[in-house]
């Protein structure tokens, strides 16, 4: 187990991040059954990047991995779903 101890002044920073990277993941997971249900497919890592293209130009680098994420934790639970039914 791992265990940080964080200042005060942090609080704030590491606050927006993890705001940030919901915000990208819940995008992606919404993303991904608007094609699941129109298309009935999975978007790769590739089919992501148009999708995210405007805040990558910003310089955040906190889009591609949790995209990533997303993609095979989706993949996961269509997996698990197809072998229970």
């Amino acid at each position: 187990m791992l265990r940080f101890r964080l200042n005060d002044k942090h609080a704030q920073f590491l606050s927006d991040l993890a705001r940030e990277v919901n915000f990208v993941w819940n995008y992606c997971n919404e993303l991904q059954i608007t094609v699941f249900k129109r298309q009935r497919r999975f978007l790769s890592g590739y089919d992501f990047a148009p999708f995210t293209r405007g805040p990558r130009k910003r310089g955040c680098n906190c889009i591609p991995r949790p995209c990533r994420r997303s993609r095979k934790s989706m993949r996961l639970v269509a997996g698990n779903s197809a072998k229970c039914a």
